[in-house]
Formats: structure tokens, C-alpha cells, sequence
């Protein structure tokens, strides 16, 4: 299926898999030699395992949909997707979430100011409950505030809504604010890097050094 849409339909494949056939294939080429090493390479190509996997993250249909979609059997589909995510995390961090820099930090703020006239912003960052099944013997931390067991993701982007930092994996029971406070110095594996700033106890704050034009906005002391 994913070789005919490459051929005949690319905007189809581009609804699949949000990307074109051109970056689909520099990416599988950039990861087989590291899926090649993974224990599912036994059962299934790099690119069998690239294309469920993408197809999930991109449209967030349940697993099971792979079965018919990709022909991947069911008992598979979870250890399939786990494996390439690992991969896609391993190989892409770094290019995709540079360290936040101050030089990197004033232009996102820069960025802010010329897009949204919107003075001394480092980011926009929220946060998104994913449902989840209460892990066994866990406590209530995984308990939310609309009475649900949740997994956090939380989330900063620039003014261009790209993604500048990510943390997953935070209880349901902590808000945005508690979380970014432990992610500004974690070094958690599903962490994209520190954020550290200069002043103790700050977070975004204390990257915020001086004044835009025309805005009122002043540096706390």
C-alpha cells in the first residue's frame, strides 16, 4: 500500500504519513541501519517498521488499525511502534531540539516580538493529559483533576509553532507549572535537555533580560 501511494497518490501518502514520499525516503534511509538492529528487523523491513509507526503518530488511530493498513500482525504492532519511536528519539533529538541556548532563547523572543508584538516570550508552553489505564499498584499521583488517570505531555514552541522543548511522561496529578519547574534541570531520558536559568528558583522568567521596544514589560528584581 505505501509503495502505490508513493507512485500513484502522493496526497494521499502525505495524509497518511504528514510528510511527501521524498522525506519518507531520506528518513527510512537515515534510520535502517539502526532498525536493522533492533530484534523486530527478524520479522519485518526498516521500512515495515517506519511506516505503521509514522501512520500512528501522524493520525493517532488505535494499533490495531495497522493490521489491515500495513499488514503487520496484531500481537506485533505495539513492540513495532515502541521500537521505532526509541529510534526515531535516539537519532532526531539533537536536530530537532537544539540546546535552549540564550543566544537561541533571545531569538525565539525576537521572534515573538516581530510575529505576535508580543514582548520577552522564550516560548508558549501547555501542557495535554493523555488517558491512560492506572498502572499497577500505583498511587493516586497518576490522577487527574477531571478524575481521569493521565500521562502529561507537556509541551514549548516558538513563534512559528515549532517545537522547542518537550517533556513526557509527567503524573497526571501535577498542573504545567509544577511540571516545567522539575524540566527546567531534567536530565530524564524522555527529556529533550536542560533549560536553565540565570537567576535561582526562575524558570521562564529569568530569561527575560531586558525590554522589547514599546512594551512596559520590566525585569522582575
Amino acid at each position: 500500500m505505501v509503495r502505490t501511494m508513493m507512485e500513484d497518490d502522493p496526497e494521499m501518502f502525505f495524509e497518511h504519513f504528514r510528510m511527501t514520499p521524498q522525506v519518507f525516503n531520506e528518513l527510512l534511509a537515515r534510520l535502517t541501519p539502526y532498525l536493522q538492529k533492533r530484534p523486530m528487523h527478524m520479522y519485518l523491513s526498516p521500512g515495515e517498521c517506519l511506516a505503521p509507526t509514522l501512520h500512528f503518530l501522524a493520525s493517532g488511530s488505535f494499533q490495531k488499525f495497522a493490521k489491515s493498513s500495513f499488514c503487520v500482525p496484531p500481537s506485533t504492532v505495539c513492540t513495532v511502534i515502541k521500537e521505532t519511536c526509541e529510534v526515531l528519539w535516539e537519532q532526531l533529538l539533537e536536530e530537532c531540539f537544539p540546546p535552549l541556548t540564550e543566544e537561541r532563547l533571545e531569538g525565539i523572543m525576537d521572534g515573538f516580538w516581530q510575529n505576535w508584538n508580543f514582548p520577552n516570550a522564550i516560548g508558549a508552553l501547555d501542557g495535554k493529559n493523555c488517558i491512560l489505564q492506572n498502572f499497577a499498584n500505583a498511587d493516586a499521583d497518576w490522577l487527574n483533576y477531571k478524575g481521569n488517570f493521565s500521562m502529561v505531555l507537556l509541551g514549548m514552541c516558538d513563534s512559528k509553532y515549532k517545537f522547542t522543548y518537550v517533556s513526557i511522561g509527567g503524573r497526571g496529578r501535577r498542573h504545567d507549572a509544577g511540571l516545567w519547574c522539575e524540566c527546567v534541570t531534567s536530565t530524564t531520558p524522555w527529556s529533550t535537555g536542560n533549560c536553565r536559568c540565570r537567576r535561582q528558583g526562575c524558570c521562564l522568567e529569568g530569561w527575560w533580560p531586558h525590554p522589547r521596544p514599546s512594551s512596559r514589560t520590566v525585569p522582575s528584581r
